[in-house]
């Protein structure tokens, strides 16, 4: 069974987010040709390729979690501005196996936004609460970010070297997610 859109959505005490639409293609133009959020992920795109990406990912969010997931991501503790995008992307090779994503606004990457943020989204997959049958989460980021590395530590991924690009690769099982700081997080957000 596929879940309802807004059992897609997520919240915790600094941030929440809903499923990408339409409207956000704002955000979508602000992140991908701003310089110093793309600087550990890619050259920074022109309007017509940050378009193209924008659709491919509706598209995705109208076949709910078939393939992937995108979320428009909100600060709470500053007037629900947006400040960022998530995702959560299947493994072709194993749909059980899904890798997140997360870019955010270069004025709070240092804040405690994104592992609020990803502590959810990993909670809400592996304890089954989406119920979309993900059983482990990986991560990717460039070897050279170390925020990147910090966060994915921090909420109990396990490093797994480098992957066949050259990127740093962590995951995330179910059995290892029940102690880690990211599943104490959601099941704390979950008991209030």
């Amino acid at each position: 069974m596929t879940p309802d859109p807004s059992d897609l959505s997520f919240e915790t005490p600094r941030v929440k987010a809903r499923l990408l639409c339409e409207d956000d293609l704002d955000l979508y133009l602000a992140l991908y040709t701003d310089p110093e959020v793309m600087r550990y992920i890619g050259p920074v795109m022109g309007r017509e390729d940050v378009l193209a990406v924008f659709e491919k990912s509706l598209g995705h969010n109208r076949r709910l979690g078939v393939r992937a997931l995108y979320w428009r991501v909100f600060d709470r503790s500053n007037d629900d501005a947006s400040v960022g995008l998530a995702s959560l992307v299947r493994e072709i090779r194993d749909g059980g196996a899904a890798d997140v994503g997360l870019m955010l606004s270069s004025d709070v990457q240092r804040s405690s936004l994104g592992q609020h943020c990803l502590a959810a989204m990993i909670g809400n997959c592996l304890s089954g609460y989406w119920n979309l049958g993900v059983s482990e989460i990986t991560a990717r980021h460039v070897e050279s970010h170390a925020a990147a590395r910090r966060l994915v530590e921090s909420l109990g991924f396990v490093g797994e070297g480098l992957d066949a690009k050259g990127f740093a690769s962590w995951r995330m099982r179910h059995e290892a997610w029940v102690t880690s700081r990211s599943g104490e997080m959601w099941s704390r957000w979950q008991s209030r």
